[in-house]
């Protein structure tokens, strides 16, 4: 499989909870999860963070752990995953946000393979019936991004990566990935208390037994202990179209 370049975007703002991507379980960062259950892949992995004095502990994280990291412009998260990917050179890019720290690397992976199979400028498991939010995976080539950065101008669109390739099905071959099993509509990312709490406990009981458990897993626990999943049952996803 041809090489693409992993860019998790982080930072240490949020309205619904502030710091969210360092908070930690087991003494640890939520990003640290991340960062772990991606190393399978074999990719380079780059943290694309802002130049916001806020940023501090996630630089700090990065450095003393030897992570590559990027700071850009704090609202124009477009030219930063720009400037990312000219400075790796990269062909191709995957978008993932720190906010989801039990991604599972087997749904990046099929995606990906997907991907380079076909011909899409743009391909996501999350454009239809989507994957429990908290696996989402987006993946782009670097002609598709050179297109928007130039073009896009809505603060929304410099704002939120790839909405700009969402907006123009004209402009770009757009892909789906859709889930292969029935589930029920799982919050398996961190934007509120209750996200957190109900991440902490999955990565508590699944991490000490195997630290890449699966989707399939996270789904059989959750199965089984359906109290957990009202936790942020109630929660809403916010949404830019």
């Amino acid at each position: 499989m041809e090489k693409v370049l992993l860019v998790i975007q982080a930072r240490m703002g949020s309205t619904r909870l502030p710091g969210k991507v360092m908070k930690e379980v087991f003494g640890r960062p939520l990003l640290s999860y991340l960062i772990e259950r991606l190393r399978p892949l074999n990719s380079k992995i780059v943290v694309a963070t802002s130049t916001s004095d806020r940023e501090k502990p996630i630089v700090s994280f990065c450095s003393e752990h030897g992570i590559s990291y990027f700071l850009g412009d704090e609202e124009d998260v477009l030219a930063r995953f720009f400037n990312v990917a000219c400075m790796e050179k990269a062909e191709n890019l995957v978008r993932i946000t720190a906010d989801c720290p039990l991604l599972d690397y087997r749904v990046l992976d099929r995606t990906l393979r997907f991907y380079f199979q076909s011909h899409f400028d743009y391909v996501a498991n999350t454009l239809k019936s989507p994957y429990p939010r908290g696996m989402d995976v987006e993946i782009f080539s670097k002609r598709a991004l050179d297109i928007a950065f130039e073009k896009a101008q809505a603060l929304e669109e410099r704002e939120h990566v790839t909405l700009y390739f969402k907006r123009n099905p004209k402009l770009f071959r757009l892909g789906y990935v859709p889930y292969l099993d029935e589930h029920p509509p799982y919050r398996l990312t961190v934007d509120t208390k209750e996200d957190f709490i109900l991440v902490k406990k999955i990565i508590e009981a699944l991490h000490p037994k195997n630290s890449l458990f699966s989707l399939e897993d996270i789904v059989n626990f959750l199965v089984k202990r359906p109290k957990l999943a009202k936790i942020n049952a109630n929660i809403k996803q916010k949404c830019i179209t």
